[in-house]
């Protein structure tokens, strides 16, 4: 094509070239150049409504594409203002994750709220003289400490094996409850455009 810009055949290949590697919108432009020079080539012609239609099966594809993005990126805000109102109604403050390298695989879960309307938060218990920690991904807000523990230490499981002797048992430890532990989540604040 560069060497003579008037060869139809180039055109031809070139486009049967893009439209091997998939570069639909490539094959639409080397065929409209084509077609400058020879307005009813048949086998352009061909090339170009089969590269049109290709093309806009594609962009169709990504309408739909961005449509499921739209959708999940409303939904997850929707689900954060629901989170944050339901912490203002109950007068919880979120912090920022302390302990995210703590978890197994540093995978931590946020807090969310539910269908039903409860919140829902991860739980992390630490047991340092062992270097060891439990953690709960998905606890309900009605979930008691002692629930937990009596599912972290049920005499009918086997012990852990940090903790061979069962010295930690549901009815023996001792629970310390850290708050405050990190900086509190700040909410943005939409600004007033006037």
């Amino acid at each position: 094509i560069k060497l003579n810009p008037q060869h139809i055949k180039a055109y031809f290949r070139c486009a049967k070239a893009q439209a091997a590697l998939h570069k639909w919108q490539l094959c639409v432009e080397v065929c409209e150049a084509g077609l400058k020079f020879e307005a009813d080539n048949k086998e352009i012609l061909k090339e170009l409504t089969i590269a049109q239609e290709k093309l806009d099966v594609k962009r169709q594809e990504q309408k739909k594409i961005d449509a499921e993005k739209a959708k999940t990126m409303l939904q997850e805000s929707k689900g954060k203002r629901a989170l944050t109102k339901a912490c203002d109604d109950r007068g919880v403050r979120l912090g920022e994750c302390v302990y995210g390298g703590a978890v197994q695989g540093g995978q931590s879960q946020d807090a969310y709220i539910d269908d039903e309307a409860a919140l829902h938060w991860p739980v992390l218990f630490l047991y340092d003289e062992f270097d060891q920690s439990d953690y709960f991904q998905d606890t309900h807000e009605l979930a008691t400490v002692q629930g937990c523990l009596d599912m972290l230490f049920d005499k009918e499981s086997p012990p852990p094996e940090w903790d061979p002797e069962r010295r930690y048992r549901a009815d023996s430890v001792t629970i310390y409850i850290a708050t405050n532990q990190s900086k509190e989540l700040q909410k943005k604040v939409k600004k007033d455009q006037s």
